[in-house]
């Protein structure tokens, strides 16, 4: 499914739009996407390559601000790799098993994290990527120097829509939420009110969120995979 394709799709029953430009279906196509990946699913989550894991946060002792890097993905075999922003760190955490590690962390000082089962979550302040300035988080305690310690989970920024020839971040399988979103933003434009906008954010956006939910499935709770449902 090419951008030009779902674009040139939408456009028979928004002939008066164009689809180009800055109020354009391709802008509108572009809010449904931004809109449909502002939660946490398998298309958007930042994953290190080497391990298939979320990554880990390189610390430094004393320092408490740190940005987030960026990372690259294949979105289509004929463009290759292409650079993609941390849009919002969700969580930090660490899976560290030792009880003296707990204790260091949450009986001292209990307001930087909490635990359970085997998964240390910290506090943190998140501050989501804007257009010129990359993610950053700050962290209320000084994590000394790691490199294995935390971990984060985060959210990907979609590759934005500013021409047909860019490819979707979503599959064809996410077609019909697409086309839906883009025909509510352009009805709503047009007249001041949408309801195939609730229908896109009410019904299929929810439902995209939970089939796409990520699924760890490495990581168990007694023995038993995290399920679905």
């Amino acid at each position: 499914m090419s951008t030009a394709t779902v674009v040139d799709e939408i456009k028979l029953k928004a002939p008066s739009w164009s689809a180009e430009g800055s109020k354009s279906i391709l802008s509108m196509l572009n809010r449904a996407q931004n809109f449909a990946l502002s939660k946490p699913v398998v298309e958007n989550v930042v994953v290190d390559p080497l391990t298939g894991d979320y990554p880990f946060l390189i610390t430094e002792a004393g320092k408490r601000d740190y940005e987030i890097p960026n990372t690259s993905l294949e979105l289509d075999p004929e463009t290759g790799d292409v650079e993609l922003r941390v849009f919002k760190v969700l969580e930090l955490f660490s899976e560290q098993q030792q009880i003296r590690d707990y204790n260091r962390r949450t009986v001292i000082r209990p307001y930087v994290a909490t635990v359970q089962g085997g998964k240390t979550n910290y506090k943190f302040t998140p501050r989501p990527a804007t257009e010129l300035v990359p993610a950053r988080i700050i962290l209320p305690f000084d994590p000394g120097a790691t490199t294995d310690v935390y971990k984060y989970k985060a959210i990907l920024e979609p590759l934005q829509l500013t021409a047909i020839t860019i490819p979707l971040t979503l599959d064809q399988t996410c077609e019909e939420m697409l086309i839906c979103g883009a025909l509510a933003f352009i009805e709503q434009n047009d007249y001041g009110r949408s309801d195939k906008l609730k229908e896109f954010k009410d019904y299929y956006c929810p439902r995209f969120w939970r089939s796409h939910a990520h699924i760890d499935v490495t990581r168990k709770v007694d023995g038993t995979p995290i399920k679905k449902f």
